[in-house]
């Protein structure tokens, strides 16, 4: 069976955090927080972060296998936000 995208895992910095939200592939209305973790901390510490990324993802494999019977592939290494949604 062919791959299907069902949307992307989007970190986000909101103020004093760094927040994972499950968005559709073209805009991040809408889109569901999966977790949040204080940004001061994985800006320190990139074990920590590589590590926050991976529950999450792990979170979300979860989620779906509860929701829809099958776990998330992730072709794609991580990717930069869209111009569009980058903060200032």
């Amino acid at each position: 069976m062919a791959l299907q995208e069902i949307g992307r895992i989007a970190l986000r910095a909101e103020g004093e955090w760094w927040v994972a939200h499950h968005a559709r592939l073209d805009t991040m209305d809408g889109a569901t927080e999966l977790g949040r973790i204080r940004l001061n901390l994985v800006q320190q510490d990139r074990l920590l972060k590589e590590q926050f990324i991976a529950f999450i993802r792990e979170a979300f494999s979860v989620a779906c296998r509860e929701a829809l019977g099958m776990t998330p592939e992730y072709p794609k290494p991580p990717m930069p936000a869209p111009e569009h949604e980058r903060g200032s």
